[in-house]
């Protein structure tokens, strides 16, 4: 195949079904059917005739099947976007916003332009030029203005991909997939050619409607631009401030549940732990002795070490990765739900520092030759046994395996961040059967974990020396800290919380030099004014008030438009939300008040301006 060629999860060798020993795929029957639709077939239709399929598969395999099990088709496109649609809208919705935002700067840039060029459209008009060629010329000058910028966002653009590839996680994309290709420049291009067409009629349509008489008659001093005009400047600046306010408060709202998600307690402790992925292919552990023989002596070497403090091995996956499931029966009953599935060796608890709330740890004793036994999370015995649970019996596996005896009850551990803790089971390795590690390995790498006294980070090279002394042969995969696993957990959260915060602090950046912008024009245009109420005594500070009032009226009415628009929006965050609401006042005032500062500093530097007006020059200049 083609090198571009991939699947869901990365494939190097593909072969058929057939030509693979049973052995090797394991007891496992999870398979995925793929299929195209025929065309003009619906999904809908497929779905409804996929139904007397699904009820002649259950009914040729119903005693291999689990109760309640069901089949239903669903597009691939809902496995390859997966959890990440509604993030990836919410990104480029941010984009669209701030891209209003700066349509909506440009706009007043361009208004004000043509308003100071009152008097030179108003001579062309009068010697000629027709208003046609007026309206040619300003949209030419605005389509080159967004075209330039156009370009020069694409240099930023790939700048700023160049920066964030790095800090993308790794099961997002490949990074190679992600680049500046011919549809992002045509995408580019065209929305630049718009922008500047569109914010080019406005100010062409203005200078078209000015009356050439009143633009030779008027003074420099007085203000060119008419109350409409001023008016839908305001409205350009209430709107910036408005869609800015939604980029904040959605990004103030994933930075809080970053940071909830941070604090939230996995179960255990991360620091100062080191795990390492292996793999026992081929035959030559083939049976629970040689597994459990492997084991011991790796974990003697590990622990023979002066800096490591303990050692274990746990299979079928580790705190905060995905991990294996199996059927486990309750007294004689299978309950309809998921149980996660771990063979463990002792001082797996220690190692990680999950609490042992009642009971033993497993013992160097708990061999195949002894009484199965088994250890349950608080969760599962809190909903399956009672609360207790010590001394019950559960059956790990199919009704053939044998009843073990729960020993202990231990602390829940989280498979993901911020999700529910999954009840667990878990059995001593020295007890598992060799077809149960066989089945788990080919899906999840079996862990090594480490605790150390001193810097986790130094231990990983002696980690990995200790597996190859063990065993040469044994597949090492990545060595890590339980800190990095952690981190890494949280990689697509933090990631859009980034993009986010850097696309609301552009938006409040745009939305400050648009308030800017118009309260340094307005000054200008009505330093006459200005000059009048000094002249007639009127202190500074009322002057000064009196433009940062209009400013922050601005400003204020662009907040109370923006808080409704968020309260609106940021549900569509939801899913992505954990230890907070989409409606969270504290957000809410947070970035408001943010907003509002950032307002008040874009205000200060236009009206200590105003305030230096000097009424002689100002009346002198009329």
């Amino acid at each position: 195949m083609p090198a571009s060629f991939r699947w869901l999860s990365p494939v190097d060798v593909w072969s058929t079904m057939a030509q693979v020993a049973h052995s090797s795929i394991g007891d496992g029957e999870n398979l995925h059917f793929v299929g195209r639709l025929k065309p003009g077939l619906s999904f809908d239709q497929a779905q409804a005739r996929m139904q007397t399929v699904f009820a002649g598969f259950r009914q040729e395999f119903k005693t291999r099947l689990p109760l309640g099990v069901g089949e239903q088709l669903f597009p691939l496109r809902q496995v390859v976007v997966g959890a990440i649609e509604t993030p990836v809208h919410a990104l480029f919705g941010a984009i669209a916003l701030v891209l209003l935002i700066a349509c909506a700067n440009l706009a007043n840039l361009l208004l004000g332009r043509t308003a100071a060029r009152g008097r030179e459209l108003a001579v062309r008009l009068a010697i000629g030029a027709g208003r046609a060629r007026l309206v040619r010329q300003i949209l030419t000058e605005s389509v080159l203005l967004a075209l330039a910028g156009g370009a020069l966002g694409l240099i930023l653009a790939d700048c700023g991909l160049r920066a964030l590839l790095p800090l993308m996680p790794e099961n997002l994309a490949l990074p190679a997939e992600i680049h500046l290709d011919r549809w992002a420049l045509l995408f580019t291009g065209v929305t630049s050619l718009f922008v500047g067409v569109v914010l080019g009629l406005v100010p062409a349509w203005q200078a078209t409607k000015a009356d050439p008489q009143e633009g030779l008659t008027e003074g420099t001093g007085r203000a060119t631009t008419g109350a409409r005009t001023g008016r839908l400047r305001g409205a350009l600046v209430v709107s910036e401030s408005a869609l800015s306010l939604v980029l904040l408060v959605g990004a103030g709202l994933l930075f809080r549940t970053v940071a909830n998600l941070m604090r939230t307690d996995a179960g255990f402790d991360p620091r100062r732990v080191v795990a390492a992925e292996i793999w026992l292919t081929g035959s030559r552990y083939d049976s629970t002795l040689s597994i459990a023989v492997f084991y011991d002596r790796l974990r003697e070497r590990l622990e023979a070490s002066p800096g490591v403090r303990s050692a274990a091995v746990i299979e079928a996956g580790i705190p905060l990765v995905r991990g294996g499931n199996l059927a486990v029966a309750v007294d004689g009953e299978y309950p309809h739900a998921t149980i996660n599935y771990r063979t463990v060796t002792p001082l797996y608890f220690e190692t990680m520092a999950i609490p042992v709330r009642r009971g033993r740890d497993f013992t160097a004793g708990d061999v195949q030759t002894a009484e199965p036994v088994a250890i349950v999370s608080e969760s599962f015995a809190e909903r399956f046994l009672g609360g207790d649970g010590l001394g019950r019996v559960v059956t790990v596996g199919g009704r053939s395996s044998a009843p073990r005896r729960v020993v202990a009850v231990v602390g829940d551990t989280k498979q993901f961040i911020g999700a529910p803790a999954t009840p667990t089971v878990y059995v001593p390795s020295a007890q598992t059967p060799a077809a149960f590690t066989r089945i788990f390995n080919s899906w999840f790498p079996i862990h090594v974990v480490v605790r150390t006294d001193g810097d986790p980070g130094l231990l990983k090279q002696f980690l990995a020396r200790t597996i190859r002394a063990t065993d040469a042969r044994v597949p090492l995969g990545r060595v890590r800290t339980m800190e990095e696993i952690l981190s890494a957990s949280l990689a697509f959260q933090r990631f859009l919380m980034l993009q986010l915060v850097v696309f609301a602090a552009l938006a409040v950046a745009l939305a400050a030099v648009g308030i800017y912008g118009v309260m340094s024009y307005l000054v200008t245009q009505s330093t006459r004014e200005i000059g009048v109420r000094i002249a007639l005594g009127a202190l500074p500070r009322h002057v000064l008030g009196v433009v940062i009032g209009r400013g922050m009226l601005f400003a204020g009415l662009g907040a109370i438009v923006g808080l409704a628009g968020a309260l609106a929006l940021t549900r569509l965050l939801a899913s992505q939300l954990y230890g907070v609401k989409p409606t969270d006042a504290l957000t809410l005032a947070a970035v408001t008040a943010l907003l509002l500062v950032v307002a008040l500093a874009a205000c200060v530097v236009p009206a200590r301006r105003a305030t230096r007006v000097d009424p002689v020059v100002a009346l002198r200049s009329e």
